[in-house]
């Protein structure tokens, strides 16, 4: 392996009296990708926090370049060369590329405060050039995709000469053909000695990516694999202290019953998603899964009225529903709730009181 870039040793945090991290150690080599992996809540997250400076460790050591240090901001991080890609980007859409990639650090003409743009779009191909990316420094963000948006990202790491990268779930959001683009990325940056930490609950891209692997779980450290370690049961098993073929709760979580809560036949809104037709049973948890942009979240708006849909119907507990705001929709809802527990004539005067009448359904 490589010279050690980053290592850190006994690392402790805690929030309040609840500790989260317990005596973690970690080293990263340099011009690795080393996984980190845990369920939520293992700590991932609270340990990049502490090695980019929002977060300041309790107890523990930090070394980089074989230095001990102290990360107490994200200048610190920054001015050491590690730069952090959080799932949700920190780009700004209405500004360009190059505005994005120097943003803060802009060339300024001679000694005056205004900003030199044709320097800053030059600096910003130059990068571009460099490292082969498919962008233009002159493009606003909001005109690119989320995989273009994550390049200005990883250039904007890469314009500080950030010798260690942090990557959070970067392919949450992402196509296939988006994702590969992203996994060359990642190579080329192995490939010129620049380190990068990669979290994710993906086995088969830290399977593709990682030359090393460490595990988390309950705030400690619990493995560190090296390639040929890195098996997704083996994995799993680390993560969760268990196999998932021991589990007796393991695919037996089942609605109480069959009576249908919630009716969507044929909604739509147009230009947004159009003919959604599903069923909500009563105790069931009914999971929604797409990318950013395929229309989740607007489905859900329109059914709690905070939007307005164009075609379809609702059906609530078998009577036909309107959802006109968002207010009446969770007054109706809790009245139901307070109805099947014996509490709905509080409810019934507040609902008295509001101007809406509990005894329908469809309002």
């Amino acid at each position: 392996m490589s010279a050690e870039l980053l290592r850190v040793r006994g690392i402790k945090k805690s929030f309040g009296a609840t500790p989260v991290l317990k005596d973690v150690d970690m080293e990263i080599v340099k011009g690795e990708v080393h996984a980190l992996m845990g369920e939520n809540g293992a700590g991932k997250s609270t340990l990049i926090k502490i090695i980019t400076g929002v977060y300041q460790s309790d107890d523990g050591e930090v070394f980089f370049n074989g230095k001990e240090t102290e990360i107490n901001s994200r200048t610190d991080a920054q001015n050491l060369g590690i730069a952090c890609i959080y799932q949700e980007l920190s780009v700004i859409p209405t500004l360009t590329v190059a505005q994005n990639i120097l943003l803060g650090r802009e060339p300024s003409i001679g000694k005056t405060p205004f900003i030199n743009k044709k320097e800053m779009n030059r600096t910003a191909q130059s990068l571009i050039d460099r490292y082969g990316f498919n962008l233009n420094p002159t493009d606003a963000l909001e005109k690119l995709t989320i995989a273009q948006r994550q390049m200005v990202e990883i250039l904007k790491a890469l314009s500080v000469q950030a010798s260690l990268i942090i990557m959070d779930e970067p392919t949450a959001s992402l196509s296939g053909k988006e994702a590969e683009a992203l996994f060359s990325i990642i190579k080329n940056l192995r490939g010129m000695g620049i380190s990068v930490l990669y979290i994710s609950h993906r086995l088969d891209e830290v399977y593709m990516l990682s030359d090393r692997l460490t595990v988390l779980r309950d705030g400690k450290k619990v493995a560190l694999l090296s390639k040929a370690e890195i098996v997704p049961e083996n994995v799993i098993h680390l993560m969760i202290g268990k196999s998932l073929d021991n589990n007796a709760d393991y695919g037996t979580m089942k609605p109480n019953n069959n009576e249908t809560i919630l009716t969507v036949k044929g909604l739509s809104r147009t230009g947004v998603f159009e003919n959604l037709s599903f069923t909500a049973n009563r105790g069931e948890i009914l999971g929604f899964g797409g990318l950013i942009g395929s229309g989740r979240t607007e489905v859900m708006r329109c059914i709690v009225g905070a939007d307005k849909y164009t075609g379809g119907e609702l059906f609530f507990e078998g009577k036909p529903y309107i959802p006109v705001s968002t207010f009446k929709s969770i007054l109706v809802t809790a009245f139901v709730l307070y109805r099947k527990t014996g509490a709905a004539r509080d409810l019934y005067r507040s609902f008295r009181l509001s101007g809406i009448s509990p005894c329908r359904t469809t309002i």
